[in-house]
């Protein structure tokens, strides 16, 4: 199955991807429907889409047809994640040039862990990302916390057989624990600047662990 990668206007990985070969995006315009829509077209009549864009944003140019998934994480560990991947590898922000000041006080120290989760541009990212789908919009939240069922349901989704087990890669380095630590008063402060995130995840995680398999896509 062809996948088409969208990362942000001139990422590398930008391109429709078969058999570990790339078709690079060589359209410019001004929307995500000029610049993607030609090689969604040619990958025929089943393609993945993968990128770090809004639902709103892949709207724009998925055909009718279309069923979205995602990834989910508890949202304090993702927040904890985010944070410890700036300060421990310093790889700034390249293609969101909003995010960094934010990344430039997460290195030096004047930012700490809270504080980046309680920012604008962090907090809330699930329900900012899903919007206007949420979590009723889309065909399967699979959740990084049960990688079995949310593989066993990615598999029926997309009609192929995937592994049961995912690797870890971008582990950060140091952590003590399975689980980012915080303190009793991190915690509050995170919970308080993400509750619509927090409603979000449990919702998923009763969807994913209660509800029957959905069938593959015909």
């Amino acid at each position: 199955m062809p996948v088409l990668l969208f990362y942000g206007r001139g990422h590398p990985a930008n391109g429709l991807w078969h058999n570990q070969v790339r078709e690079p995006i060589e359209i410019e315009g001004n929307s995500l429907k000029e610049i993607c829509g030609p090689l969604l077209e040619r990958a025929g009549e089943r393609c993945l889409l993968q990128g770090h864009i809004t639902a709103s944003e892949y709207l724009e140019f998925l055909p009718e047809d279309h069923q979205v998934f995602t990834w989910l994480r508890h949202p304090l560990q993702r927040i904890c994640s985010h944070y410890y991947y700036w300060k421990n590898h310093r790889k700034g922000p390249r293609y969101c040039p909003a995010a960094i000041p934010l990344f430039e006080s997460v290195v030096s120290g004047d930012c700490s862990v809270a504080q980046f989760g309680c920012h604008p541009l962090v907090a809330e990212k699930y329900s900012t990302m899903l919007e206007p789908l949420g979590l009723d919009g889309l065909a399967v939240a699979a959740l990084i916390e049960h990688p079995q069922v949310s593989l066993a349901r990615l598999s029926a989704l997309l009609g192929v057989e995937l592994p049961s087990e995912m690797p870890v890669i971008n582990a950060t380095r140091g952590k003590a624990a399975r689980l980012y630590q915080l303190t009793p008063n991190e915690e509050s402060q995170l919970l308080a600047s993400n509750a619509a995130d927090m409603e979000l995840y449990h919702r998923a995680s009763v969807r994913l662990t209660s509800h029957p398999q959905r069938s593959s896509i015909g």
